[in-house]
């Protein structure tokens, strides 16, 4: 499948362009350098203020935003959940892929957002919070790109929302968030797929009891 997904004829130049904008913008923001939770440091660590450090800001690279693009492409879902919005980098990727009509919904508790665009919305806010709001409106969604931690439940609401289920997420190592995460999914699965490039992992399933 990931050679089926990378064979999608895309525009390169036009990607890296709105990758470059995109975590450029984010570097620049104040809330960026204001918020030391989300940088995981104090005030009191001279790292806090170097602008070295702020080179290393946990988006997504260019090649994993090219496949998350590709990936909505060759899947097709109407509508996207998304949670760990960050800058908005994986969110443009894939909201920039989507047909007419289609939205990524998108969350993260920490509001460094700095790149809105018509299909994307946009909640500061805990994934649970998300999810809970899609369930009640009845929204129906596709596809589901993590690149934060599940919370207690999030995976059961997540099957309500999406089912049979496209998944993909980043830091997938074991250990890392979204290990759980798919560990979580595979439990509850009665099919594994698995591709893993550049950072990311899909995971398709059958549909699932929930």
């Amino acid at each position: 499948m990931i050679e089926q997904i990378k064979a999608i004829k895309i525009s390169d130049e036009r990607l890296q362009a709105d990758w470059d904008r995109i975590v450029h913008a984010g570097k620049a923001s104040p809330k960026l350098r204001k918020n030391a939770k989300a940088r995981g440091k104090s005030k009191n660590d001279p790292k806090y203020y170097d602008p070295k450090y702020l080179e290393h800001t946990g988006a997504i690279n260019g090649a994993e935003f090219k496949l998350l693009h590709q990936a909505v492409k060759f899947f097709r879902p109407k509508n996207i959940i998304e949670v760990g919005t960050w800058f908005g980098t994986s969110a443009n990727a894939m909201a920039s892929a989507l047909e007419p009509g289609g939205k990524v919904y998108t969350c993260d508790k920490y509001d460094l957002f700095v790149a809105p665009r018509d299909n994307i919305v946009y909640h500061n806010s805990l994934s649970t919070k998300l999810l809970d709001l899609l369930i009640k409106e009845g929204t129906k969604i596709g596809m589901a790109f993590w690149d934060a931690k599940f919370m207690r439940g999030d995976c059961e609401k997540l099957l309500q929302l999406v089912n049979p289920l496209i998944f993909m997420c980043h830091d997938y190592e074991e250990g890392e968030k979204g290990w759980r995460c798919v560990q979580e999914l595979l439990e509850k699965s009665s099919e594994e797929l698995q591709v893993e490039s550049d950072g990311i992992i899909a995971l398709v399933t059958k549909k699932v009891k929930t």
